[in-house]
């Protein structure tokens, strides 16, 4: 299913999208089963805490999350661009950030 999903990603947009395979302790629940999702999530948080390896990942998703507009640029007498810009947020957030 995931192959599915990924492969119907426009290319451009494929490196913002992760897939962990989190392994789960014991039988594995029906998909159907809510009263395992608190369960799930803790152990989903056990597996990302122990990994060093899962930091990296984590910061490339928080930075796919901003994004820099440019407003203007000129080339400086040394020959080094000068860029004026903004960063945003991709996230929908009120001025309050929740």
């Amino acid at each position: 299913m995931w192959r599915e999903i990924f492969n119907s990603i426009p290319e451009k947009d494929k490196g913002r999208y992760h897939r962990l395979n989190v392994p789960l302790g014991g039988m594995e629940p029906l998909l159907d089963d809510i009263s395992v999702m608190d369960s799930l999530k803790a152990q989903s948080r056990m597996w990302a805490v122990r990994r060093d390896t899962f930091r990296p990942l984590l910061d490339s998703v928080y930075a796919s999350m901003f994004y820099f507009e440019l407003d203007q640029y000129y080339m400086r007498e040394d020959g080094q661009y000068a860029c004026v810009g903004s960063i945003h947020c991709r996230l929908d957030l009120d001025m309050d950030g929740g």
